[in-house]
C-alpha cells in the first residue's frame, strides 16, 4: 500500500489593516476632518506614498495636521481614511511694562468722575483764564452755562461775571478745579503695556490694530485696552516641515482704570 502524504497549505492574506498615529502632541478637540482616498498596489507602498502624518491638506485650513492613518488592504486596493486636526500653539507667554508718564490733568484717573460744572470750570483755566477773566453766564440756564463774549439773542438771561464768581457759586470745594487755577495741568500717570509671545503655524489677523480689545491671560483688570502692535517674525520649520511664525501680540492701557464694578 502507498503510503499517503499531505501538502502544506500555502497562507494568502485577503485582507490587511495597518495604523499610525502622533502620540505628543497638543490638538484642538473641537476641530477635526477625515480624508479616505484609495490606492491600487502593495500595503507598503501605500503607507509610504501616503500623506505624512504632520502634513496638511489643500483641501483643508493651513492649521489643520495629519494626526492619525489607518490602512485598510482588500485584495489589491488599499483604503486609507487620514485624520486631521488643529494642532494647538505652544503655550504664550506674557510680560507686562509699567513707565511712569505725564497724564492731563482732566484725564487722569483722579479726576475721571467730577461734575460737568468742575470740567468747565477747571478747562477754562487750563486754557489760560483766570480769576479775573470776564465771562457770561447764562442765569436762566438749569446747568452751568457761560461764554465769552455777550451772546446776541436774549441779552437779557446774560449776566456779566468772572470766572472767580462762577467758582464760588458751583465749585466752591473742587480739587480739580484748584489745580487748574494753581497752574498744574498734569499730574503723574502710568503706561502699561502687556506682551504676549507664542509659536504658532499660522500667520494672526492684522485687523483691529489701534482698536480697543481685550488682550489674552491674565493681564491687570480695571482698564481699558488698545491693541498696539502685532509683530510675527518666520522661524525653524516643526519636525513635519510646516512653517512656524513667532508672534508678538502688544495692548496698552489707558491712562486711567475704571472703578470697580463699572
Amino acid at each position: 500500500m502507498a503510503e499517503e502524504t499531505t501538502t502544506p497549505g500555502t497562507w494568502s492574506a485577503e485582507s490587511m489593516v495597518y495604523s499610525d498615529a502622533l502620540d505628543a502632541i497638543t490638538i484642538d478637540k473641537i476641530r477635526s476632518a477625515t480624508i479616505i482616498a484609495s490606492y491600487t498596489g502593495t500595503m507598503q507602498k501605500a503607507v509610504a506614498t501616503a500623506p505624512a502624518l504632520g502634513s496638511y491638506s489643500e483641501l483643508l485650513p493651513d492649521d489643520m495636521r495629519c494626526n492619525k492613518r489607518t490602512f485598510t488592504r482588500n485584495g489589491q486596493t488599499v483604503t486609507v481614511t487620514l485624520g486631521y486636526c488643529a494642532f494647538k500653539d505652544d503655550t504664550a507667554t506674557y510680560k507686562m511694562k509699567v513707565m511712569p508718564k505725564s497724564v492731563s490733568l482732566l484725564a487722569h484717573r483722579r479726576f475721571k468722575n467730577i461734575s460737568d460744572e468742575e470740567r468747565m470750570l477747571a478747562q477754562e483755566y487750563l486754557s489760560g483764564g483766570t480769576d479775573a477773566t470776564v465771562v457770561y453766564h447764562n442765569t436762566d440756564a438749569e446747568k452751568l452755562e457761560f461764554a465769552d463774549s455777550e451772546p446776541k439773542d436774549s441779552p437779557d438771561i446774560w449776566e456779566e461775571t468772572t470766572l472767580r464768581k462762577l467758582v464760588e457759586k458751583y465749585t466752591p470745594n473742587s480739587t480739580a478745579v484748584r489745580f487748574a487755577r494753581k497752574g498744574i495741568k498734569t499730574l503723574p500717570g502710568e503706561k502699561i503695556e502687556w506682551e504676549e509671545t507664542k509659536i504658532t503655524g499660522t500667520l494672526p489677523s492684522t485687523s483691529g490694530i489701534g482698536e480697543e480689545d481685550s488682550p489674552r491671560g491674565d493681564y491687570p483688570g480695571g482698564h481699558k485696552w488698545t491693541l498696539k502692535s502685532i509683530e510675527a517674525t518666520s522661524i525653524a520649520p516643526d519636525e513635519w516641515g510646516n512653517k512656524r511664525y513667532n508672534v508678538v501680540t502688544m495692548w496698552v492701557a489707558d491712562e486711567y482704570p475704571e472703578e470697580k464694578g463699572k
